[in-house]
């Protein structure tokens, strides 16, 4: 409801903000909560813009190839979320994010691992799911 109240200057602030919190934090309970605001903002941009927020996307992929094993669940876990919150739009994304994804499979970190393998389970639920589903 807020974002409609926004206009085109606070949503971007919004955005900024949120990318700027989620790219500096490392603990797993505050991650888990700015990817869940990251994809409430995700979802209203995708609906209102009729666009998908490039620069989440790009974050994400950052943490993928980061060092931080934290953020690459984080980042896992919101395209996760992603996939299922705005899913058809994310499919030119699809083939990149599985290079990726395949990378963090060879991980030592389980969490990672676990991570990547909920992700690939996300995805292909996705890949089967038609408009009468």
């Amino acid at each position: 409801r807020l974002w409609k109240q926004l206009d085109a200057n606070g949503q971007n602030q919004l955005q900024v903000s949120l990318l700027k919190c989620f790219s500096s934090c490392h603990e797993p309970p505050v991650l888990r909560v700015l990817g869940e605001a990251c994809n409430a903002t995700c979802q209203q941009v995708a609906m209102h813009r009729d666009t998908v927020w490039q620069d989440l996307l790009q974050l994400l992929v950052s943490f993928l190839n980061g060092s931080s094993s934290a953020q690459r669940v984080a980042a896992l876990d919101l395209f996760g979320s992603l996939v299922d919150s705005i899913g058809a739009r994310l499919q030119p994304y699809h083939l990149d994010l599985s290079h990726v994804v395949m990378k963090c499979f060879k991980e030592d970190d389980v969490a990672v691992c676990i991570a990547s393998l909920s992700l690939v389970r996300t995805v292909s639920i996705s890949w089967c799911l038609s408009e009468a589903d």
